[in-house]
Protein backbone atom coordinates (compact mmCIF):
# COMPACT_ATOMS: atom_id res chain seq x y z
CA UNK A 1 0.00 0.00 0.00
CA UNK A 2 1.66 3.07 -1.18
CA UNK A 3 2.06 6.04 1.04
CA UNK A 4 1.63 9.75 0.72
CA UNK A 5 2.49 12.71 2.68
CA UNK A 6 0.02 15.76 2.85
CA UNK A 7 2.41 18.98 2.15
CA UNK A 8 2.13 22.31 3.74
CA UNK A 9 -1.34 23.34 1.64
CA UNK A 10 -2.56 20.35 2.66
CA UNK A 11 -1.87 18.58 -0.87
CA UNK A 12 -0.89 15.21 -1.60
CA UNK A 13 0.66 13.68 -4.60
CA UNK A 14 -1.27 10.41 -6.05
CA UNK A 15 1.30 7.58 -6.66
CA UNK A 16 1.33 7.40 -11.30
CA UNK A 17 0.12 4.23 -11.29
CA UNK A 18 -3.60 4.89 -9.65
CA UNK A 19 -3.73 8.13 -11.69
CA UNK A 20 -2.90 5.87 -14.93
CA UNK A 21 -5.27 3.28 -13.97
CA UNK A 22 -7.74 5.97 -12.88
CA UNK A 23 -7.19 7.71 -16.50
CA UNK A 24 -7.12 10.64 -14.39
CA UNK A 25 -5.08 13.90 -16.18
CA UNK A 26 -3.97 17.33 -14.76
CA UNK A 27 -7.06 18.92 -13.86
CA UNK A 28 -9.13 16.11 -13.30
CA UNK A 29 -11.76 16.69 -10.51
CA UNK A 30 -12.34 13.89 -7.92
CA UNK A 31 -14.60 13.90 -5.23
CA UNK A 32 -13.50 12.86 -1.64
CA UNK A 33 -15.26 11.93 1.72
CA UNK A 34 -14.42 11.21 5.38
CA UNK A 35 -16.01 7.94 6.07
CA UNK A 36 -15.15 7.18 9.85
CA UNK A 37 -11.61 7.78 10.21
CA UNK A 38 -10.71 7.09 6.53
CA UNK A 39 -10.19 9.39 3.25
CA UNK A 40 -11.95 8.22 0.86
CA UNK A 41 -11.56 9.42 -2.79
CA UNK A 42 -13.20 8.26 -6.53
CA UNK A 43 -12.33 10.16 -9.59
CA UNK A 44 -15.51 12.36 -9.65
CA UNK A 45 -18.38 11.02 -12.45
CA UNK A 46 -19.53 14.09 -14.90
CA UNK A 47 -23.09 12.80 -14.54
CA UNK A 48 -23.86 10.55 -11.08
CA UNK A 49 -27.60 10.01 -12.61
CA UNK A 50 -25.73 8.43 -15.89
CA UNK A 51 -22.74 6.76 -13.38
CA UNK A 52 -25.43 4.43 -11.11
CA UNK A 53 -27.86 3.90 -14.45
CA UNK A 54 -27.75 -0.09 -14.16
CA UNK A 55 -25.89 0.21 -10.69
CA UNK A 56 -29.15 -2.14 -9.18
CA UNK A 57 -29.99 -4.15 -11.90
CA UNK A 58 -30.98 -7.86 -11.07
CA UNK A 59 -31.30 -6.48 -7.17
CA UNK A 60 -35.07 -6.25 -7.06
CA UNK A 61 -35.23 -9.08 -9.26
CA UNK A 62 -36.13 -9.09 -13.25
CA UNK A 63 -38.47 -6.64 -14.64
CA UNK A 64 -41.49 -8.47 -14.57
CA UNK A 65 -40.39 -9.52 -10.86
CA UNK A 66 -40.90 -5.38 -10.39
CA UNK A 67 -43.80 -5.02 -12.72
CA UNK A 68 -45.52 -7.66 -10.52
CA UNK A 69 -44.28 -6.14 -7.03
CA UNK A 70 -45.86 -2.57 -8.19
CA UNK A 71 -48.77 -3.69 -9.59
CA UNK A 72 -49.34 -5.81 -6.32
CA UNK A 73 -48.51 -2.14 -4.07
CA UNK A 74 -51.17 -0.41 -6.05
CA UNK A 75 -53.75 -2.84 -5.62
CA UNK A 76 -53.75 -2.48 -1.86
CA UNK A 77 -53.58 0.94 -2.10
CA UNK A 78 -57.72 0.26 -3.14
CA UNK A 79 -58.16 -1.87 -0.28
CA UNK A 80 -56.46 -0.45 2.72
CA UNK A 81 -57.86 -1.13 5.96
CA UNK A 82 -56.93 1.48 7.74
CA UNK A 83 -58.11 4.01 5.25
CA UNK A 84 -61.61 2.56 5.46
CA UNK A 85 -61.89 2.00 9.36
CA UNK A 86 -61.11 6.17 9.02
CA UNK A 87 -63.69 6.71 6.50
CA UNK A 88 -65.98 4.85 8.82
CA UNK A 89 -65.23 6.43 11.78
CA UNK A 90 -65.36 10.06 9.73
CA UNK A 91 -68.98 9.02 8.40
CA UNK A 92 -70.73 8.34 11.52
CA UNK A 93 -73.17 10.91 11.98
CA UNK A 94 -74.57 9.78 15.34
CA UNK A 95 -71.12 9.80 17.16
CA UNK A 96 -70.21 14.04 18.39
CA UNK A 97 -66.22 12.77 18.31
CA UNK A 98 -67.16 11.73 14.75
CA UNK A 99 -68.36 14.84 14.22
CA UNK A 100 -65.89 17.30 15.46
CA UNK A 101 -63.12 15.12 13.98
CA UNK A 102 -65.13 15.84 10.36
CA UNK A 103 -64.91 19.98 10.99
CA UNK A 104 -60.78 19.55 11.88
CA UNK A 105 -59.98 17.50 9.01
CA UNK A 106 -61.80 20.09 6.66
CA UNK A 107 -60.08 22.57 8.48
CA UNK A 108 -56.67 21.17 7.91
CA UNK A 109 -57.81 20.70 4.43
CA UNK A 110 -58.14 24.56 4.02
CA UNK A 111 -54.43 25.05 5.07
CA UNK A 112 -51.27 25.70 3.62
CA UNK A 113 -49.36 22.23 3.90
CA UNK A 114 -52.39 20.44 5.37
CA UNK A 115 -51.11 21.84 8.76
CA UNK A 116 -51.69 23.74 11.87
CA UNK A 117 -50.74 24.35 15.29
CA UNK A 118 -53.36 23.59 17.90
CA UNK A 119 -54.67 26.75 18.34
CA UNK A 120 -55.97 27.10 14.99
CA UNK A 121 -56.99 23.55 15.06
CA UNK A 122 -58.82 24.93 18.92
CA UNK A 123 -60.32 27.67 16.86
CA UNK A 124 -61.66 25.09 14.34
CA UNK A 125 -63.91 23.54 16.87
CA UNK A 126 -65.07 26.86 18.31
CA UNK A 127 -67.31 26.50 21.30
CA UNK A 128 -65.69 22.25 22.01
CA UNK A 129 -64.50 21.58 25.16
CA UNK A 130 -61.32 20.40 25.85
CA UNK A 131 -61.73 17.10 26.67
CA UNK A 132 -63.93 16.73 23.73
CA UNK A 133 -61.47 18.39 21.79
CA UNK A 134 -58.94 15.77 23.14
CA UNK A 135 -60.94 13.11 22.29
CA UNK A 136 -61.22 14.01 18.57
CA UNK A 137 -57.62 14.51 18.18
CA UNK A 138 -56.94 11.00 20.00
CA UNK A 139 -59.02 9.36 17.39
CA UNK A 140 -57.83 11.36 14.25
CA UNK A 141 -54.28 10.05 15.48
CA UNK A 142 -54.91 6.79 16.13
CA UNK A 143 -52.83 4.53 14.11
CA UNK A 144 -55.55 2.56 13.29
CA UNK A 145 -57.19 5.21 11.17
CA UNK A 146 -54.13 7.46 10.03
CA UNK A 147 -55.66 9.92 9.16
CA UNK A 148 -54.04 12.89 11.06
CA UNK A 149 -50.31 13.30 12.22
CA UNK A 150 -49.22 14.58 15.73
CA UNK A 151 -46.01 16.67 15.16
CA UNK A 152 -44.44 17.08 18.70
CA UNK A 153 -46.00 16.25 22.31
CA UNK A 154 -47.37 18.82 24.59
CA UNK A 155 -45.38 20.02 27.71
CA UNK A 156 -47.59 19.08 30.70
CA UNK A 157 -50.43 21.16 29.92
CA UNK A 158 -49.07 23.26 27.33
CA UNK A 159 -49.85 22.59 23.86
CA UNK A 160 -48.18 25.48 22.08
CA UNK A 161 -45.40 23.65 20.41
CA UNK A 162 -48.06 20.84 19.01
CA UNK A 163 -48.70 20.87 15.72
CA UNK A 164 -51.27 18.57 13.66
CA UNK A 165 -51.23 17.46 9.82
CA UNK A 166 -53.47 15.83 7.10
CA UNK A 167 -52.48 12.61 5.71
CA UNK A 168 -52.33 13.45 1.97
CA UNK A 169 -55.06 10.68 1.33
CA UNK A 170 -57.77 12.69 3.47
CA UNK A 171 -57.49 15.94 1.66
CA UNK A 172 -58.82 14.73 -1.39
CA UNK A 173 -61.51 12.44 0.32
CA UNK A 174 -64.39 13.59 -2.08
CA UNK A 175 -67.32 11.94 0.28
CA UNK A 176 -66.12 13.97 3.46
CA UNK A 177 -68.81 16.78 4.11
CA UNK A 178 -69.69 18.64 7.55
Amino acid sequence: MPTVTLSSKNQITLPVDMVRALGLKAGSKLDIELIDDRLVIWPKPQSYADYFVGSMKGYWGTAEDVDRYVAEERASWERDESYERARDFLDNRRDEVAGLARKIVLGLRGKPGLRANFSEVKRMAAGTAFPELLKALQQLTREEHQIVRQIGQPEGEAWNNVEFRLYDRFARYPELVP
